[in-house]
């Protein structure tokens, strides 16, 4: 039995945005995931496309998967420098980029 020791780091909304602010990309992204969420998929395709980084590529490769595209969701993870034939659902992959998020952010 494994156990967790790490005790849970919980960031309020306000460190949150501080920490966003001085990274506006990652703010962006941020933006973009909601438009993703909100299934807004030509306008989160269209941002996402001014980015460059690992973080971009792998956010572009999320929003190829939510379209069903595939080949070009493959693509984007390749150049996120992620698996995608080792990738979980839509649902998890989205938990995950988000979580990466937070960890490069700090928070």
């Amino acid at each position: 039995m494994i156990i967790d020791t790490k005790p849970e780091v919980v960031i309020s909304p306000a460190a949150r945005a501080e920490v966003t602010a001085m990274n506006p990309a990652l703010s962006e992204l941020r933006d973009i995931l909601a438009l993703l969420r909100a299934d807004q998929w030509n306008a989160a395709h269209d941002r996402v496309q001014r980015y460059e980084g690992l973080h971009a590529a792998w956010l572009h490769g999320l929003l190829h998967l939510q379209e069903g595209d595939l080949e070009d969701a493959e693509n984007w993870y390749e150049r996120a420098g992620r698996r995608f034939r080792q990738r979980g659902t839509l649902a998890q992959e989205l938990m995950l980029f988000e979580a990466a998020l937070d960890e490069q952010s700090g928070t």
